[in-house]
């Protein structure tokens, strides 16, 4: 699965899933968040324009491995997301 954040791309493999957990963004809405054992980042921000690095923020909060799937698709268990975590076996 990749996905586009603001300044860089993360791309993860489904057998690198390790936790799915419920989540706030900006503390206020609810939201689940995968959690991954390693990821693949590009310095890509959302305009597709190549940057030098990936901020080393994302990196040291742990973003690098997490990617905020109820951000892209509010109800991911009904969708190709849901069913691709579903064939790994991983309960969710």
């Amino acid at each position: 699965m990749t996905a586009q954040r603001d300044a860089y791309k993360i791309s993860v493999k489904w057998s690198d899933l390790v936790e799915v957990r419920r989540d706030k963004l900006g503390g206020l809405v609810p939201l689940d968040v995968m959690v991954f054992s390693r990821s693949e980042l590009e310095p890509v921000d959302a305009r597709g324009k190549v940057r030098r690095s990936v901020p080393p923020k994302v990196t040291e909060v742990g973003a690098d491995r997490r990617i905020q799937v109820g951000v892209y698709v509010r109800d991911w268990r009904e969708s190709p997301i849901g069913r691709a975590v579903a064939a790994t076996g991983f309960q969710a």
